[in-house]
């Protein structure tokens, strides 16, 4: 799987030639900025998995 950032830092799942924005179902993982978000994704990952 593979992620990514995009406009101004929201958060992707690369899909073929395309992103899905999967930024509203992470919305839940406390994060003051996107370095963050990705510890806090990286932590509970078998949840969002």
């Amino acid at each position: 799987m593979k992620l990514a950032y995009f406009d101004d830092f929201k958060l992707g799942v690369v899909k073929g030639d395309g992103l899905v924005d999967v930024s509203n179902i992470v919305d839940d993982i406390p994060h003051t900025n996107s370095g963050n978000l990705m510890i806090g994704l990286i932590e509970a990952f078998d949840k969002y998995r």
